[in-house]
């Protein structure tokens, strides 16, 4: 089953159920499953590619422009990145991310100080 990132599969921890728009998917732990997928993303010792910056802004609830704001580049070089999905960002981005990690025990203060800007 996956999930929108190309190297995560779920074997289990979710169900299949019929909804009045055909077939649905319940996973048991969304919020824990998203955790562990950013920690792997942010810990793990290769480039950051589009697909996974899609997916960290998605789960800080960023627009483009926003990420574009943390990372240092425009909109649409984030719309670039992301539109390569399996290509590394740019080493600057990718250190940005990292330093700035939520995984880094700052998930708050990381996700405030960015809003901001």
């Amino acid at each position: 089953m996956g999930c929108g990132l190309g190297w995560v599969l779920l074997a289990k921890g979710y169900t299949v159920h019929e909804t009045s728009y055909g077939q649905g998917l319940s996973i048991q732990d969304a919020d824990g499953l998203h955790t562990l997928v950013l920690r792997e993303i942010i810990t793990s010792p290769h480039p950051i590619c589009g697909q996974e910056l899609r997916f960290i802004r998605s789960m800080l609830d960023l627009s483009q422009e926003g990420m574009g704001k943390i990372i240092g580049v425009q909109r649409l070089q984030v719309t670039r990145m992301e539109a390569n999905r399996k290509k590394p960002i740019t080493p600057s981005a990718d250190r940005a991310i990292r330093m700035f990690s939520p995984c880094n025990n700052m998930t708050a203060t990381w996700r405030i100080a960015f809003l901001n800007c």
